[in-house]
Order: structure tokens, then sequence, then C-alpha cells
């Protein structure tokens, strides 16, 4: 079937042949997107028809994550129908070839006999939406640690005692929601969270999440148990998941938790890392009978395939990862080689229009999303507080500031998703702001010390009141972490001192939710320490991590 790329081109030819859009949101990694290509669209019917009747364009959800957030159905495959304009007619996922000649015909009919009603519908629709938005959540909310009770609240309530985990079938890890019961636990000890923390995590690794022959984590299951895992290992959970391994097993001391993080990391590095160019790839695709044989008829079969696929976002994400291993496990290598990563991402991810692009292999070259830029920052500061390079601290306020004066919206506040100008079409010209995005940033502006920026950026999202849980964790944890009393600690050290790394992994290696790292360059050979406004000192690290495990 021949397909058109998403863009201005398509729609005009639409708009020129007054066709609708066939909009398929596909991606290289789960295995029912394959069996659709297999089975629907390689059938000979529809591909006619479809190729007559409609302007038909493919999109890959990774590389443009704008285009899928807006216009997927609820999974991946997305098989979604559009007007000329880019308006949403009716949508659904897999659809196999027998219903599909049968949707495509109707949907033709239903477009060609009932235009008016159809623009009235969509009209409607778009005002009812609206409403329902801005009637049920209107009030800005007040930057204070009940927004992290509230999520909490929601987490908690949303638990499955019987199996762990969250909610009904498809379940899915939902890190942001794991990171958030892990700083609580560690700062309130509470036995619930503790429980929930346990049991979720020894089923994710155990059941059906991780492979035990290879390693790495699956993206979700099928069932309630965690027994039918969809086994495309893709690297952004990677990086979420290895961070909330290594982080419960320093909490909890548990030696398990500890090696199922340093095993998906030597996954990460074998499979998912291109050496010759120094980039992270995207992801494995999924493979069920791969995975259910053992480790002898692996052998013999060949390994699911990794795309030569590599995006900004996941790349900053997973040097982040391996910056907080190296300190917890620790292993300075790892932590040289996450800088090294991250200093060919800057090279390489660069827009020419500013910022940072998202696709970094392979063309179209995808720019002007707010995920790439926040997650760049995230890890600039985190090589900062690792390799006391005061550059990476510098190109992190640049990078910021970029961020700030681009994708904020003048006309109504907050962060948007994409810079505004950039083939506007259908829902893309929907203004649209992402709470998990927009709460990286404001975190990252408050490690910066830019605490009035990061609660602008928070405050433009509305209070859900009763209404938090899983969607806001990451929101929860940025607001506590503005609004919470933060760990200072300055490391007071020339930069070449012999005992710097020492003095660096005792500050960063305890987990404490809300710490920032300075570097000065000076000769006190100290490391000063802040906290609900009391300040003490610190010579070795011995003294450095008794202070903070006070």
């Amino acid at each position: 079937m021949r397909w058109l790329d998403w863009g201005p081109d398509a729609f005009k030819l639409a708009k020129k042949g007054d066709k609708p859009v066939l909009l398929a949101i596909t991606s290289p990694y789960p295995s029912i997107c394959r069996l659709m290509d297999r089975e629907t669209w390689s059938d000979a019917d529809v591909a006619k028809f479809a190729e007559a009747e409609y302007v038909c364009v493919r999109v890959d959800a990774d590389r443009f994550p704008d285009v899928n957030e807006r216009y997927n159905c609820g999974a991946l495959p997305s098989t979604v129908f559009l007007t000329p304009e880019g308006d949403l007619l009716w949508g659904a996922t897999f659809i196999p070839p027998d219903d599909m000649r049968v949707t495509l015909a109707r949907l033709k009919a239903g477009f060609e006999t009932n235009r008016a009603k159809l623009a009235e519908a969509i009209k409607e629709r778009d005002t009812r939406v609206t409403r329902a938005q801005l009637g049920v959540y209107d009030n800005p909310p007040e930057m204070s640690q009940e927004i992290l009770r509230r999520t909490l609240r929601g987490i908690v309530g949303m638990y499955d005692p019987l199996f762990g985990g969250f909610g009904k079938a498809p379940k899915f890890p939902l890190a942001g929601s794991l990171a958030a019961l892990l700083q609580a636990f560690s700062e309130s000890g509470g036995g619930e969270f503790e429980g929930i923390l346990l049991k979720t995590l020894d089923v994710i690794g155990d059941r059906g999440l991780f492979d035990p022959v290879e390693a790495g984590f699956f993206a979700c299951s099928r069932s309630e148990a965690w027994t039918q895992p969809e086994t495309e290992k893709l690297l952004a959970d990677q990086a979420a998941l290895i961070r909330i391994y290594l982080d419960a097993g320093q909490i909890f001391e548990s030696p398990g938790y500890l090696a199922k993080g340093t095993a998906t990391i030597d996954y990460v590095r074998r499979r998912l890392f291109d050496a010759e160019r120094g980039l992270f790839l995207a992801g494995q695709a999924a493979d069920p009978e791969y995975y259910i044989v053992d480790a002898a008829a692996r052998a013999k079969r060949a390994a699911p395939e990794v795309p030569a696929a590599a995006y900004v976002d996941g790349g900053a994400l997973m040097v982040s990862t391996l910056l907080r291993a190296a300190v917890i496990l620790p292993d300075d290598d790892l932590g040289a080689s996450a800088v090294k990563s991250l200093q060919v991402l800057l090279g390489e991810g660069r827009d020419p229009k500013g910022g940072m692009a998202h696709t970094l292999v392979g063309e179209p070259r995808v720019a002007g999303l707010l995920r790439d830029q926040v997650c760049v920052a995230a890890a600039l500061l985190d090589a900062y507080e690792w390799a006391a390079d005061d550059r990476f601290y510098a190109e992190a306020e640049r990078l910021l500031d970029f961020t700030m004066d681009r994708f904020w919206d003048k006309r109504d506040g907050g962060l948007l998703d994409r810079i505004t100008g950039r083939d506007e079409l259908g829902e893309l010209s929907k203004r649209r702001r992402r709470i998990g995005e927009a709460a990286l940033a404001a975190r990252s502006l408050a490690r910066l010390g830019r605490h009035d920026e990061a609660k602008r950026v928070l405050t433009s999202f509305p209070d859900y009141r009763e209404d938090y849980g899983h969607h806001s964790a990451e929101y929860a944890i940025a607001v506590d972490s503005l609004v919470g009393a933060t760990t200072t600690i300055t490391l007071e050290f020339p930069s070449s001192d012999a005992a710097l790394p020492a003095m660096r992994t005792a500050a960063l290696q305890l987990y404490v939710p809300r710490r920032n790292v300075r570097h000065v360059r000076g000769e006190a050979r100290r490391a000063v320490v802040k906290r609900g406004g009391k300040e003490t000192s610190a010579a070795t690290p011995a003294e450095l991590a008794k202070l903070l495990n006070e």
C-alpha cells in the first residue's frame, strides 16, 4: 500500500481532491502493528479502495509523538479517519481486513452525503470538550504539599491488592506513580506505601515484565496477573524502571532490586546502544515466540529487531538514569560513559532553529517539541552535579531560556507541547499543555534557583481537586520539590582535587528527594550542607553521608 508522510502536502492533496484522510499511526515495536501491516494493509482490496478514495497517511508514533498524542485511539496501531482539514471523523485501533473493507466504504459514503452535518457535529464536539475542561477544573492550584497528598490518595485508591500494580488490564508499570510512592515512603516510612511498592515491584520483576534471560523490561501486560506481556522493550521504559529499581534497592536494602536494575543497564548497553555513533536506540521489537523459550533455545533463534531509530528525549532520559546508577552502584566508568553519550546527543541533536531536535536518525528531522528540551535540560543538570563541569550548568540555563521563550503560551500561559507555527494541521493547531513535561521543566528551573518561573509553569495547570492520581504523579513531585525543604550541598574543591569524586558520590548517593548539588572552585576542601535553615559542613565522605542520613 502506498502511503504519504504527515505534512502539508498530504492535506493539500486531500482538499484538492475533496477526499477524507486515512491516518495510520503505527510503531515498529509492538507485534500487533506488524500484524496489521501483514494482514490489513497488505490486502489487495483494502489497498485498492483506500488509495482510490482516501489520502493515505502513515505516521510513526515515536517519530511524531505530537501527532500520536492528538490522534491516538487508545492503543497502537491507531486507524483514524479525518476530514481534509484534519478534524477527527472516527477512529479505532486494530482493524482486520474484512472489517476494514466495510469501514472504508461506509466512512467514504458518510463523508460524501453528510458533509454539513459532520461539520456541525465536529464544531459541537469541540465546544463540549472545551466547556467540560474549563467547567470542571477552573482554578489554579495552591502550591502546597497537599497536591502530593491528594495524588498519593488517588494512586493508592487504584491499587490492586490481589495482583499488585494499579487498575485493570492492560497493566502498565506506571513508573511516575512508583516514584511518587518511593518519595512518600522515604520521607514518612508509611507502611501502606511500603506494602504497595514491594508487591508491585516484585510482580513486575518476577511475574512477567522482566526478561529473566536477557534482562530488560517489557512494555505492559495484557492480563491483570502480569502473565501476558507485550514483549517490546522500549528505551524510555528501561530508563524509568532502572531508576525505580535502583532507588528501591537502596531504600529497602534489596540486593534483588539492585540486581534487576544493574542487569537492565547491561541489557541496554548491549542491545540498545549504537557504539559506532554513541547513541541510544529507541527500543527492541516485540516477539512473543522468542521470549517464551529458554536461553538455549533463544541462542538458536534470531533476536527481535532493534530498529535504527534514536530520539533525543529517550537518549537524555537514559543519560540521567545512568548518572544516577553511577553513584548508587557506584561506578565512575558508567558515569563517564553517560557524560560522553550526553555530549554526542548535544552535538547531533541540536536544531539549527534553536534548542534540541527530536529525531537523531533518519528523515524527516522532527523538531520543536517540548519533551526534548526538558529531558536534555534535566540530563545536563545531572551531568553538572556528577562531573563538576560548569559548562553543563550553563548549557542547561541556555536551553531553559530557549524553552521559556519559545514554548511559553503568551496568550493563556503555560508551556505548550510544541512550538506553534510548525505544520499546524488539524489537531496540531490546538494548543496543548502536557503535565509531565511541564513538571520536568519546573523541576529543572527549581534546581537552577528560578523558583518564580517554576511556579508559573506549575500554576498554569488547574486544581484537579479530588481527581489527582496517576496522571499528576510527576506534577506532584515537582510541586513538592518547589515547596518542600531542600537540601543544598555545596562542594568546595579545586576541580582537579583527588578527593572530589568520593565527596561527589557521598553527596549524590543516598536517596534524598529534594537535593541540589553545587560546585565551587575553592581551597576549603569541604562540603557545606544547608537544610531547613541550618548549615553544617563535612570534611570527609563518611561525615557527609552521616549528615545526609540524619
